[in-house]
């Protein structure tokens, strides 16, 4: 529904960093192994996406600003690209 009305669930004062480690209680921490949850989840979001998009409001992040993140990380390994990239689909 959100979609449809352009609506959100997230309040507009939240920055990404206080969504980031919401979503990591929420729905990882508990669903996952332990040592997935920090070297998977709880790694790459503060060691990549908190410094990137950590003090943005979460509703100013535009597929723009995904696509320019992405290009900013080409050096590094496919390996950890593939963890980083798992967070496209939740934003």
């Amino acid at each position: 529904m959100a979609n449809l009305t352009g609506n959100t669930f997230v309040e507009k004062d939240v920055t990404f960093g206080q969504w980031a480690i919401r979503w990591l209680e929420t729905y990882k921490r508990g669903e996952v192994d332990e040592n997935t949850y920090r070297i998977t989840y709880e790694h790459t979001i503060k060691k990549q996406l908190l410094s990137y998009f950590g003090n943005v409001p979460i509703t100013s992040i535009h597929p723009v600003n995904i696509k320019e993140f992405f290009a900013s990380k080409a050096h590094m390994s496919k390996s950890m690209l593939s963890n980083v990239y798992v967070f496209k689909w939740y934003f």
